[in-house]
């Protein structure tokens, strides 16, 4: 097709009526985005392992809703976070920039009883796209059925202790931060230097319904699960599995942490716990998504704001 006569089409594709009007660029695109959210769920039966992360729509005009995330492969336009598995999206949730502001439409009544966490509107993200209702009031996602896999930007122990009573387990990095085991922190924030490499140290939460570890990969690593091989049960901590792991750069400036494991070998056959070996098979799932999106892109200007949210989701 020649490049005239797709600007002579593009000029007329809308996805509302033409004087409607809206406050922000999510509105201009939100039935569309229920339609195909209702389609992707018809057309696609997803696995059991799902991943929850955030996604940018590429733009670089003015918006108030645009971010800038420097370590992201797009680092500038809409944010979205995103639930996905292999590489296809499933659910989502449009975020809005600002004070008082943060992901769009966030329901906070999915909890069959009054008895929901006050969580802050971050951990509520992977709640809202995990345990989601149809219009007929049944989970897309059924109990017992899946297992979540995000990162440290999410992770709580009352969150995962939530999705764990709702029959969804979920597992991920913690951040050394407050709610988690008080040992496990100071052994990352005090004493990574004093551990070898692959020592772990294990805790479980106050329910005993979450298991938090510590294990020294090249810096210590906080990780908070309720799985066990896969199921959704809780891990014992003592399944490990043998993988090639590289000696971390930092070896070369001190060795004794990993001199134990590595001796002079760049690259050995090494055991690591098996809950760690499942994320980082899993966590991509929503950079499968990027990456067949960038076989497809474009270096078409977008001038209207809502445009970019179009053409993800087409």
């Amino acid at each position: 097709m020649a490049e005239t006569r797709w600007h002579q089409i593009d000029r007329y594709l809308y996805c509302t009526e033409v004087n409607q009007t809206f406050e922000s660029p999510f509105g201009r695109v939100w039935d569309l985005s229920e339609h195909i959210r209702k389609r992707s769920l018809e057309l696609w039966h997803p696995g059991k392992h799902l991943c929850v992360d955030e996604a940018i729509a590429r733009f670089t005009g003015r918006s108030s809703e645009i971010v800038i995330i420097k370590t992201k492969p797009t680092p500038e336009g809409y944010k979205i976070w995103v639930l996905a598995s292999n590489g296809v999206v499933l659910n989502w949730l449009f975020h809005a920039k600002g004070v008082g502001r943060g992901p769009v439409n966030l329901d906070f009544n999915l909890a069959e009883t009054p008895e929901m966490p006050a969580f802050t509107p971050t951990e509520s993200v992977p709640v809202n796209l995990v345990l989601a209702k149809d219009a007929a009031g049944n989970r897309l996602f059924p109990p017992g059925l899946y297992i979540v896999w995000d990162d440290n930007l999410f992770n709580t122990i009352p969150m995962l202790e939530y999705l764990r009573h709702e029959g969804a387990g979920c597992a991920g990095t913690k951040l050394a931060k407050e709610r988690f085991n008080s040992d496990l922190v100071r052994l990352k924030t005090q004493f990574s230097h004093r551990l070898e490499w692959g020592e772990a140290y294990w805790a479980l939460s106050q329910h005993k319904t979450v298991l938090q570890a510590a294990w020294r990969d090249s810096q210590v690593v906080l990780f908070a699960t309720t799985l066990n091989n896969n199921a959704l049960t809780i891990y014992t901590g003592t399944t490990y599995v043998q993988r090639r792991r590289r000696r971390p750069a930092e070896a070369s400036r001190n060795k004794k942490p990993f001199e134990k494991a590595f001796g002079n070998a760049p690259i050995k056959l090494l055991g690591i716990p098996e809950m760690i070996d499942s994320y980082n098979h899993h966590k991509s799932e929503v950079d499968r998504f990027d990456q067949v999106r960038s076989y497809y892109s474009t270096q078409q200007a977008r001038r209207r704001t809502w445009r970019p949210l179009l053409y993800l989701l087409l």
